[in-house]
């Protein structure tokens, strides 16, 4: 164990000082999110169900828009799956038949943070920082927004789709839009502000 601790400390001081830094930022910043979020944040579901509501708000409203001759609602519930406690959730109707449900683990809420986390160590000016925040976590919401609308059109009219789509070919779009922002940020110097 000791030889491994060596070795890992060898391995780091032979990182270039941008790379250590970068290390040193991600681990306090990983640390101090667990601690903050599964102390005070989860147990009140601060803010994840703020944004399953409006996830969920937004997403009606799309297929509102998408079926005008139908009645769309929401109706909250519980999810219980099997070794979990109940998850709430809030399901999108069309008429009776329930389309897609927003769980708190569907609000992007996860996303936003792995994007401001990869942000907030790569060391720039602040308003570029700023503006990489607000630009990438607008996209992603209504990216987000937009996924939840497709999953309940695929839920309707293609279900053979929806498991594929749900856990890997959206989770893929979703985080190549977010690794673009990432690369976009990490080439551009903070002298020469990228043009969006």
């Amino acid at each position: 164990m000791t030889q491994l601790i060596a070795q890992i400390k060898t391995s780091y001081q032979s990182m270039p000082l941008a790379a250590r830094n970068f290390l040193l930022r991600a681990l306090v910043l990983f640390v101090a999110w667990k601690l903050l979020y599964h102390t005070l944040l989860l147990p009140n579901r601060v803010p994840d169900q703020q944004l399953t509501e409006v996830n969920a708000v937004l997403s009606a409203k799309c297929f509102q828009w998408l079926y005008p001759n139908n009645t769309i609602q929401l109706k909250a519930g519980m999810k219980y799956e099997l070794y979990a406690e109940g998850i709430p959730h809030i399901w999108i109707m069309k008429d009776v038949t329930q389309v897609v449900g927003v769980t708190d683990g569907c609000n992007g809420f996860e996303v936003f943070v792995l994007y401001v986390g990869f942000l907030l160590c790569v060391p720039t000016t602040p308003q570029r920082l700023l503006k990489y925040i607000v630009v990438g976590l607008t996209v992603t919401f209504f990216m987000n927004v937009l996924r939840v609308v497709a999953l309940g059109w695929l839920h309707l009219h293609y279900k053979e789709f929806f498991d594929i789509a749900h856990h890997y070919i959206f989770k893929l779009i979703v985080y190549a839009v977010v690794f673009w922002f990432w690369t976009r940020y990490a080439k551009t110097s903070a002298l020469r502000l990228p043009q969006l």
